[in-house]
């Protein structure tokens, strides 16, 4: 049986790909924070990734056939411009050196859209080596250079999958999505500085499928996981409003100037190309169903 080391397994993404694994014929070792608490029928695995001694001791204990890293530096406040994201890389590196010492073969690890420079509008899988605007974005990039480095010394299969923006079940709720759904349930008004900035938004079910297929794959180099598909930020909230059956608007937008990118899209994914997926959720359809989860388990926040 294939047996995947599975990193961030109760972060936001992790939650929703575990049951996708299960299916798919794996034996999951999903691994959690000492302070991460896990919702699934797995048994999770407790260390802490910057510590390299526990990191080889685990992976010398599970031999995984497979590695899934969508474990980082977490604290959203902090996330593009902390040092902590240097840890990330010496960190990253050595949990891939582990594991392949102990037989791994496969590696997806996540990256992100951050990677590009926003500032450039092209967000094309082939741009490999652009400057990214942020701490965290250059530390990811500079990741996955070491890591295809790490080739010349070991034979492996790398995957790297540069997410866009993901909103759904299990959603963290400082998040834009999940922040505008909350405080609208709950009766509080919106405010949003510019509705015009257009993002590409991926229901995390469909990230979640993206990246299983990938795993499950021996495609190697940088994808792009995303729909390909812009909204602007104002459409998502009138969406919402919509679903929420909200007659007198309580969301409110100043259209002010902007220093952030007009438009962040995905273009073009290998992962359609070359493997044939497709994301299954309108951002309609993917909208109705996270209102629906959120209704349900808003008080778990």
């Amino acid at each position: 049986m294939k047996r995947v080391l599975l990193t961030g397994a109760s972060g936001f993404i992790g939650r929703n790909i575990i049951s996708k694994l299960e299916l798919g014929g794996y034996e999951v070792v999903p691994i959690v924070s000492i302070s991460s608490r896990l919702i699934t029928e797995c048994t999770p695995y407790v260390c802490n990734l910057l510590n390299f001694n526990e990191v080889a001791d685990l992976c010398k204990s599970v031999k995984a056939t497979h590695l899934l890293h969508l474990a980082w530096h977490s604290d959203y406040k902090t996330i593009y411009e902390s040092d902590s994201n240097l840890q990330w890389i010496g960190a990253s590196l050595h949990l891939v050196r582990e594991f392949l010492k102990n037989g791994g073969e496969r590696v997806v690890i996540a990256g992100s859209c951050a990677e590009y420079n926003w500032h450039n509008s092209n967000f094309s899988e082939d741009d490999l080596d652009s400057q990214a605007l942020t701490q965290y974005g250059r530390s990811k990039n500079r990741l996955r250079r070491l890591l295809e480095e790490l080739k010349e010394e070991h034979s492996y299969s790398l995957g790297w999958a540069r997410i866009f923006f993901v909103y759904g079940f299990y959603e963290p709720p400082h998040k834009f999505i999940a922040s505008a759904i909350d405080k609208l349930l709950n009766g509080t008004p919106f405010f949003l500085q510019n509705g015009q900035l257009i993002r590409d938004y991926l229901h995390v079910t469909d990230v979640a499928d993206a990246l299983f297929l990938l795993l499950n794959s021996n495609l190697e180099g940088v994808v792009n996981v995303g729909s390909e598909y812009g909204h602007s930020l104002e459409l998502i909230l009138r969406i919402i409003e919509s679903e929420l059956k909200i007659i007198k608007s309580s969301v409110f937008i100043e259209n002010k100037e902007s220093l952030q990118p007009q438009s962040i899209v995905a273009k073009g994914s290998r992962l359609k190309t070359e493997l044939g997926w497709q994301h299954s959720l309108s951002i309609q359809a993917g909208l109705s169903g996270t209102i629906s989860w959120r209704k349900i388990h808003l008080r778990e926040f």
